[in-house]
């Protein structure tokens, strides 16, 4: 996977990944880390997540310890997660950057003015974890959001029903202004976080 991206990528850190350091060619060897797992040192490391094959799923699943851990503790001091997909209709011809910077400008529309204030006050929110994840189907590129909503105590179903529609209305609302057809509330659901697993 490295070697075929280091012969079409411009960023040289990417380019070097997984090779010797320059400083330090002489001394690459194998170890084992803390929890005994055999690894490599003295070879360069990109950590780009969105470029670099090797190192994204290595930050991503760190990422994800990490965050496991928040979402534990969370609900254990009394708070609440719900889990929130935003996705839209989109055709083989649009473009990846162009629909991919689409989903992330809809959902910090969502975020600011007076309705998503009240929306914060109503519900409780203490903040929002927001990813973009990028699938390939027969329509194309397919970036769509995965959204953790942190509440600082536990809301009913109609609650969550009520947020669920305000934040798709003013998310479908931003993505119709900007030429793309009207996404389906039923593919953009919201779910209770009972655990972190």
């Amino acid at each position: 996977q490295r070697n075929k991206l280091r012969r079409i990528t411009g960023v040289p850190r990417v380019r070097d990944c997984g090779l010797a350091l320059r400083y330090n060619r002489l001394f690459v060897h194998l170890t084992r880390d803390a929890q005994g797992k055999a690894r490599y040192c003295g070879l360069e490391t990109c950590r780009r997540v969105w470029l670099c094959p090797v190192c994204a799923p290595r930050i991503s699943a760190r990422r994800a310890e990490v965050l496991e851990a928040q979402i534990s503790e969370w609900i254990a001091s009394g708070g609440a997660v719900w889990f929130l997909t935003l996705t839209f209709p989109h055709d083989y011809e649009d473009a990846l950057k162009v629909s991919a910077k689409l989903a992330a400008k809809a959902f910090t529309s969502v975020l600011r003015g007076r309705a998503a204030e009240t929306d914060r006050e109503r519900y409780d929110v203490a903040g929002f974890v927001r990813a973009l994840e990028v699938t390939t189907g027969p329509n194309g590129w397919h970036p769509h959001l995965h959204v953790l909503v942190f509440l600082n105590c536990r809301r009913g179903v109609r609650a969550r029903r009520a947020f669920h529609s305000a934040i798709f209305a003013r998310f479908a609302r931003f993505i119709v202004r900007a030429g793309f057809r009207p996404p389906d509330i039923r593919n953009c659901p919201i779910e209770v976080v009972e655990t972190a697993t």
